[in-house]
C-alpha cells in the first residue's frame, strides 16, 4: 500500500540501461612555445600534435555517443 501512495509500483517508469557507455577523458592540449614565433618548427609540431590529439577525442566522442544512442530504449525514430 505504501508503494501505491508514493508514487512507487512495478510500473515506476525507471530506465535501466545494460550497456556501459566509455566517457573519453578529456584531452590535455600541449603549450606553444612563447618564445618563439608562432610559425617556428617547434610550434609547428606542437599544433600538428594538438590537431591529431582533438581529431581523436572527437572520435572518442562520437563512438560514445553512437553507444548512448544504440543503448537508448526508443529507437522508434520519431522526433
Amino acid at each position: 500500500m505504501l508503494l501505491i501512495i508514493t508514487g512507487c509500483s512495478s510500473h515506476s517508469g525507471v530506465i535501466v540501461k545494460n550497456k556501459q557507455c566509455a566517457v573519453p577523458a578529456r584531452v590535455e592540449l600541449k603549450q606553444l612555445d612563447n618564445k618563439s614565433h608562432i610559425g617556428s618548427e617547434k610550434n609547428t609540431a606542437i599544433l600538428m600534435l594538438n590537431i591529431a590529439d582533438l581529431v581523436a577525442y572527437i572520435k572518442s566522442l562520437e563512438v560514445a555517443i553512437k553507444c548512448y544512442t544504440d543503448s537508448s530504449p526508443d529507437k522508434s525514430g520519431s522526433e
